[in-house]
């Protein structure tokens, strides 16, 4: 695929040509089902999984374009990155990959050849942060964390147009085309690499973790889609012992 944008009309009414409806990703991030507090050399970390579902209309489909290196933090290994959205071609009110292409692209960032994983990630994708519940300050936060974005697990199979398309195999080519497909999910388990926050010498009580998927809001949603990028998980941790329970009630400072 190249970076030009496609117009994708159909007809209308009375014979009119009028645009097709958009079919937008919806990214949600649910609360983690791994969350554990790791020791090791003295050193105390939370680990937590982080997961990435698609509620859309459509796919969340991120290409590289191998001709250019203009993302320079990747290196001569960093590429372009596309987001490609589909559009209802053929009016049936749900995605069918076959008949609503070919799609629009835009650039949203870089792809980059991430050595810790050993294959590409689409850069800057989840970014998560840690406060104290009684200050409400924040005491921890991670890098923007990159991911190679695939589905993994299907979360909501019901929605209409939900089929599995993305596969891991993909994030080990230069020119793999990443993405998360209606009603499927990514998800980085608590052990993965970068899923983790420094928790050393801080004391025990009760805290805010927050997770957020795509931090810097380069990607296109549906409208109000981007209100449920982010999730507040309430902890009572105790580092110095290696003890981390969630909470059943929410967040009590919002950050």
């Amino acid at each position: 695929m190249s970076g030009g944008a496609v117009l994708a009309l159909a007809p209308g009414p009375a014979g009119a040509v009028s645009p097709a409806r958009t079919l937008l990703p919806d990214l949600a991030v649910p609360k983690p089902h791994e969350i554990l507090i790791e020791r090791r050399n003295r050193r105390a970390t939370l680990r937590f999984s982080h997961t990435t579902s698609n509620r859309g209309d459509g796919p969340l489909e991120i290409s590289p374009d191998v001709s250019t290196t203009t993302c320079t933090e990747g290196g001569e290994n960093g590429r372009e990155a596309y987001q490609y959205v589909f559009r209802d071609l053929d009016r049936s009110g749900a995605f069918e990959r076959n008949a609503d292409g070919p799609p629009e692209g835009r650039p949203v960032g870089c792809m980059i050849f991430h050595e810790p994983h050993n294959h590409y990630h689409f850069k800057d994708f989840a970014l998560y942060e840690l406060y104290r519940e009684r200050t409400g300050r924040l005491v921890g936060t991670s890098d923007k964390v990159s991911f190679c974005v695939f589905d993994l697990a299907p979360l909501a199979s019901g929605l209409p147009g939900a089929a599995a398309y993305y596969s891991f195999s993909n994030c080990d080519k230069d020119d793999g085309t990443h993405g998360i497909s209606v009603g499927w999910a990514d998800i980085y388990g608590a052990a993965t690499k970068g899923q983790e926050l420094d928790v050393t010498g801080m004391r025990r009580g009760r805290y805010c973790l927050v997770s957020i998927a795509d931090p810097e809001g380069r990607l296109d949603e549906k409208p109000g889609g981007k209100a449920n990028n982010t999730r507040r998980v309430r902890i009572a941790m105790r580092p110095g012992r290696a003890f981390v329970k969630k909470l059943p009630t929410p967040c009590r400072s919002t950050p």
